[in-house]
């Protein structure tokens, strides 16, 4: 029998980790994490990074 889902798991990508992400999926995480890491060494909030550097604010936050 299945354990039940957490909320978490709703949240979180819950693939087998040896499921391989397509080239899509690892360009989009990787872009996504190398933003974050530069609005943070900014020290910029997610709108003004987003603003300065031309990022809709909506993909910003899509991607945290």
């Amino acid at each position: 029998m299945k354990a039940a889902h957490s909320a978490l798991d709703e949240i979180v990508d819950i693939r087998e980790p040896e499921t391989p992400r397509t080239d899509d999926e690892f360009e989009r995480g990787f872009g996504a994490m190398l933003a974050r890491r530069a609005q943070a060494a900014t020290g910029l909030s997610q709108q003004n990074f987003a603003e300065q550097f031309g990022i809709p604010a909506g993909s910003f936050r899509d991607w945290e």
